[in-house]
């Protein structure tokens, strides 16, 4: 399909945690593994060729600004990124010529992803 499909990065990558459980031993440890194995089944997937992934580029403004901003409550303990952003990101780019996507990264400073889309 020729129309742009974007992405919050962190929407998914959060939501791939608490959706799959997906381990594999690495040299006999047991990493977690679901954010990528679910970005890369919902890119398999997407019937779009052109994708923009935005990221957060600097939330701890929206943390100063809003006392109720979402970034100000405690973690949960499952939530736990076991991949660098750097890394995901190098992964989703290379796995996307690989599926034949067109896939940019978008991360505007002072801006979360939510606001960049909605913008």
């Amino acid at each position: 399909m020729n129309a742009t499909y974007i992405i919050d990065a962190s929407n998914w990558t959060y939501k791939f945690l608490s959706v799959y459980k997906v381990y594999r031993s690495i040299n006999g440890v047991q990493v977690n593994i679901s954010t990528i194995f679910g970005w890369l089944r919902a890119l398999k997937n997407l019937p779009f060729n052109k994708i923009l992934i935005c990221l957060d580029g600097y939330p701890s403004l929206s943390k100063g600004w809003l006392p109720s901003y979402k970034g100000n409550r405690s973690k949960e303990s499952e939530e736990e990124i076991y991949v660098s952003k750097a890394e995901m990101i190098r992964f989703l780019t290379q796995i996307g010529s690989v599926l034949g996507k067109d896939i940019k990264v978008l991360c505007t400073p002072g801006q979360e992803a939510d606001q960049v889309i909605s913008s």
